[in-house]
Order: structure tokens, then sequence, then C-alpha cells
């Protein structure tokens, strides 16, 4: 299954609105932050940490040749030959994010991830899907664990993609069962964070 690489629209609060409103109301009702949380927040977000463990790239087994294929497809081009096998598809991508942060937990996940600034790096390369499922992963486990949202990123948060993501899973089921039901299901469960960039992501603790 294809998806769409295209650059992301600017939605400018119209979609998911509720999510969005949700997902703010949240946020205001959680009072005082944990002693975590702050640091977090306040050193983690400004790049004064150093992670303990390795790159999220290459734990996500993510290389310079892959990203160069992102980028292709971006800018509706064909890579090389050489450089095809490199490609990461979107859905070994996301299993391999959520492997990583049930390996460090969500703190470190997000310790991890913002120390490395993996989500604005591949923004700026093209790689908007992986890009934007790394941030409304960082703002969902941030939201879980209380931890204020990185303001760094508010300049991304405007963008979402041009169509709904879903796992191939469900469309496989939806073609299975030659119904729309899955989708419909799925879609009520989806997680705000994800869902304001038109991702639909159900579930990341529960990976096997």
């Amino acid at each position: 299954m294809e998806y769409n690489t295209s650059h992301p629209e600017q939605y400018n609060h119209e979609i998911p609105a509720d999510a969005i409103e949700t997902l703010q109301s949240e946020h205001s009702q959680t009072g005082q932050t944990d002693q975590m949380g702050q640091i977090i927040g306040q050193t983690i977000c400004q790049g004064r940490d150093q992670p303990a463990q390795a790159p999220i790239e290459q734990a996500l087994h993510l290389t310079a040749q892959s990203e160069v294929y992102f980028v292709a497809a971006a800018a509706d081009t064909q890579p090389q030959e050489d450089q095809a096998h490199a490609r990461i598809p979107f859905e070994l991508f996301k299993s391999n994010v959520c492997h990583r942060l049930k390996a460090l937990g969500d703190t470190g996940f997000v310790v991890d991830l913002l120390a490395q600034n993996t989500i604005r790096r591949f923004f700026e390369e093209g790689s908007y899907r992986e890009s934007l499922y790394l941030l409304g992963m960082l703002d969902y486990i941030s939201r879980l664990n209380t931890i204020p949202l990185c303001t760094a990123y508010d300049d991304l948060r405007q963008y979402k993609l041009p169509e709904l993501i879903y796992p191939a899973s469900i469309l496989c089921l939806c073609h299975a069962l030659q119904s729309e039901e899955p989708k419909v299901q799925t879609l009520r469960e989806a997680i705000p964070e994800f869902l304001q960039f038109n991702i639909v992501e159900s579930e990341v603790h529960n990976v096997v």
C-alpha cells in the first residue's frame, strides 16, 4: 500500500477540532507537573541534555540512504536503484518506533527523541509521515506522563498529511470484509495527538 508523501497541508485548527480541543482541555486540567516533567520540558527541550542511548535513527534502522529515498518520494521523483532497497515501509517504521518506546520506557523515549531532534530533521528532509508520527508520539507520551509540550515544534503542529493514513491491518480487514466498518471503529478509537496529523493510531504500548 503506497501512501501520499506530498508536503503536508496547513490546517489552521479546523481538522480535527474536537481532538485538538480535547487535548488542550486535558492539558489545562493536569495542574502542576511532576518534577521529572519539569526537567524534561524545560531542560531536554532546550537541547542541553545528552542521550544515554544510541541515536533514535539508528534504533529505527534508518540510514542516510533511506532518508534520501524519502526526499525523492516527496519530490515525486524516483530514487536510484541502489537506494531503493534502503526504503523503510511506514508500517515497519511505526512498529520500530513502538518497540523503541517499549525498550526505553516513556520518559527515556521522550528524552532520547528530544535530544536527537529527529522530528525536525525528518521534516526538513521531506520525511513528513515519519516526522509527524514521531511528533504525535511525543505529544501523546508527554500528555500521559504530565510532561509539558515541547514548544520547539509548535510550528510543525500546524501541519497535517493530505489524507488519512490507516494501519495496513485495518485496510486489509476492510478488504476482506468488504466493509468500511473497521475504518470507522478505528477512527473512533484514534489517539488525538496522531489524528491531528491525519494519522490513525490507536495503540502504541502493546507491541510484541
